[in-house]
């Protein structure tokens, strides 16, 4: 059924219509990020899929509970599945606030978020992980070793989420720090260090074209994708000899952790991290205990 200003609201709208009108009129119109549409769409299809495109009034616990189920089968992540229900459960509350007769989403009771510690890299696994990119090898042409390793080192030097990153222009990085959008249209300020300042000398003296992108393809000269640096990551992982998973948010979680243990104010590096709250940075305090705790079982004796 399509919606219109002053359209009457009926109770066997179907979920497609449902999801589509809180993509519209919520999504689209808070200027919310692409993942944060691509996320809802990816609920929306998974749920559609495993019990039609009913109407929004047959969609009952019982129904729900087993989509759940359904998804935990699948072994989708802890994580996944309870992002699943999050995007069901802000739907279904926007659609009630409409006055659509629907499930109440605060019948739908999210799992436990278990706090995972993720892995961080040292400096000097960073500055391995750069070394590794920048060896010569058959096919993996200077320009291309070059840009790779400007990517690790800029995502250690400001904290970026590889989204940022990968839409950053040439002229952004004219001086030593610059401005992003960042994670709920938050502005914030991100600092280039010594290295990372060489490296971008050196990749964009190497440039011939005329692309405002910051970073490209080699292959294609066009605006490089996430995709492309997270199978960069994992061919450096490999060649550097790490034996545990290395992503772009390594690098922000490191960039994070290493500014606590030089002493940073834990304010400062949620407003350099982005940040909305800092308990989404009191993480970094965990991280920290983790790496002291790997410190002296490597380094004390009795």
């Amino acid at each position: 059924m399509p919606y219109s200003a002053g359209a009457t609201v009926y109770d066997d709208t179907l979920l497609s219509e449902v999801f589509a009108r809180y993509a519209r009129d919520v999504i689209a119109f808070r200027n919310q990020s692409r993942k944060t549409e691509e996320h809802h769409n990816v609920a929306k299809k998974s749920l559609i899929s495993f019990c039609g495109d009913i109407p929004l009034n047959e969609l009952t616990f019982n129904v729900v509970r087993e989509w759940k189920l359904s998804l935990e089968a699948r072994r989708l992540s802890p994580i996944t599945v309870r992002g699943y229900l999050v995007k069901l459960r802000v739907t279904l509350n926007y659609m009630r606030l409409k006055g659509l007769n629907c499930l109440d989403p605060s019948e739908i009771p999210l799992p436990v978020r278990r706090q995972t510690i993720p892995h961080i890299l040292s400096p000097l696994e960073v500055q391995a992980f750069i070394d590794a990119v920048m060896k010569r090898q058959a096919g993996y042409p200077s320009i291309r070793r070059q840009r790779n390793a400007t990517i690790i080192s800029m995502l250690y030097s400001t904290g970026l989420r590889i989204e940022e990153l990968v839409h950053l222009q040439i002229r952004d990085v004219e001086h030593n720090y610059f401005t992003v959008i960042g994670k709920g249209g938050r502005t914030r300020l991100c600092f280039i260090d010594t290295r990372t300042r060489m490296f971008l000398h050196n990749y964009l003296g190497m440039r011939k074209d005329n692309n405002p992108a910051l970073f490209i393809g080699q292959k294609t000269g066009d605006r490089i994708t996430a995709n492309s640096i997270q199978d960069m990551f994992r061919f450096a992982r490999k060649k550097a000899g790490f034996d545990w998973p290395v992503h772009p948010h390594t690098l922000r979680h490191s960039f994070a952790t290493n500014l606590m243990k030089n002493g940073a104010h834990i304010y400062a590096i949620s407003q350099l991290m982005g940040h909305s709250s800092l308990d989404t940075t009191k993480i970094y305090l965990h991280l920290y205990d983790a790496e002291l705790k790997r410190v002296h079982k490597q380094y004390h004796t009795t």
